[in-house]
């Protein structure tokens, strides 16, 4: 019980929209920087990343993003909201 109860909370606080895109921005310069951290050490050797493993990470991120807010939209929102309503 209190562990739903939290966890409704925690999803009413990321589904405020600044919290949401300020997330968002942050996980995507992450990764970038740290494909530039790979690349700065591994140099120009064949350990270093190519653009190609660029693009499929940057792919599989959007990808994996989509996922989890249809899962969201269409499972946990809902069924957080069945059990608690709309009230705090």
């Amino acid at each position: 019980m209190l562990m739903e109860k939290t966890l409704f909370r925690f999803w009413k606080f990321c589904n405020r929209k600044w919290v949401k895109w300020t997330l968002v921005t942050i996980f995507v310069l992450a990764v970038t920087v740290a494909h530039f951290v790979m690349y700065g050490k591994y140099g120009g050797t064949e350990k270093s990343p190519a653009w190609e493993f660029t693009l499929a990470l940057h792919s599989v991120l959007l990808v994996a993003a989509l996922l989890m807010i249809v899962i969201y939209k269409k499972y946990i929102k809902r069924k957080l909201l069945e059990h608690y309503g709309t009230k705090d």
